[in-house]
């Protein structure tokens, strides 16, 4: 899915070591997705343009925005049902066992049926293809890349970094802070949002902090946030709110539906110590 394709997007920041090589979209080139036929059980990967994971090769129409660099990282892979895999594979050791007149089937020749009805199938079932937008930045050398999961963005930095030979690394809360502003996580105060002595942490959580406050100056601000360099920006929280926190009790609280911003739910969470983990 490309960015523009739905209001709401996840995504993942990096921070490139080095500006990219000249050129970039020849580099790309060198690692374009597969042709579909090649798809096996085994995961392949590669790039492609932002029209549509298919879209190849690269070129400034289908690859650049401007002066930055757009695209998708695009993997395939051929997988078999389990049951789908279970039924033939039952259907032909009754073929083998009424054929032979048996009742049992040797655990080599179980082996041998299996083997033999996975590669018919994986012949004939179509390849899943995915794509993972991602767009550089290359004023600030900054990746903005459209997957979530720790898998996604392995598959992403270790091919972009064979690709180009610039690491991508993924940015937190706390490299942040030491990039920005020279300070380690351990030396920052403890936020607590709490009275109560049973439901105070010590645990320094500043990306919790930080959304917790963002919500609170959307709330108190109208969420109007003007950069000089960039223009005026406007922000808003969107359930559903999910709350967590050390201490006694549950350790996260959802609140979602009707409006969640506004819950006795959502206070009651920040009374007991919870912070904003995660909104919409």
């Amino acid at each position: 899915m490309a960015f523009h394709d739905s209001p709401r997007n996840t995504f993942v920041m990096c921070r490139l070591n080095e500006p990219l090589p000249p050129d970039p979209l020849a580099h790309f080139n060198r690692y374009l997705l597969p042709p579909l036929d090649q798809a096996d059980e085994e995961i392949k990967m590669g790039w492609s343009g932002y029209n549509h994971f298919l879209d190849l090769p690269l070129e400034p129409a289908n690859g650049m925005v401007g002066r930055y660099p757009y695209m998708h990282l695009t993997t395939m892979i051929k997988q078999i049902p389990s049951g789908l895999l279970k039924s033939y594979v039952r259907a032909r050791e009754m073929v083998y066992l009424r054929e032979r007149n048996a009742k049992v089937i040797p655990r080599e020749e179980k082996k041998r049926i299996k083997g033999e009805v996975k590669a018919e199938l994986l012949s004939i079932v179509p390849p899943t293809v995915r794509g993972f937008p991602f767009l550089i930045d290359v004023d600030n050398d900054i990746i903005y890349f459209g997957g979530s999961t720790a898998k996604q963005v392995d598959y992403f930095t270790k091919l972009f970094y064979e690709t180009t030979g610039r690491a991508p690394t993924p940015l937190s809360p706390d490299n942040l802070i030491e990039h920005y502003f020279d300070i380690h996580i351990a030396d920052l105060p403890a936020i607590q949002f709490t009275k109560d002595p049973v439901q105070r942490s010590e645990e320094r959580t500043p990306g919790r902090d930080f959304t917790t406050w963002l919500w609170f100056y959307i709330t108190k601000k109208g969420g109007l946030i003007n950069l000089p360099e960039l223009g005026e920006f406007m922000f808003e929280v969107d359930g559903p709110l999910t709350f967590a926190g050390e201490g006694p009790g549950s350790m996260e609280t959802v609140a979602r539906k009707g409006a969640p911003t506004l819950s006795p739910e959502a206070k009651t969470a920040l009374l007991v110590g919870k912070k904003l983990k995660t909104l919409g």
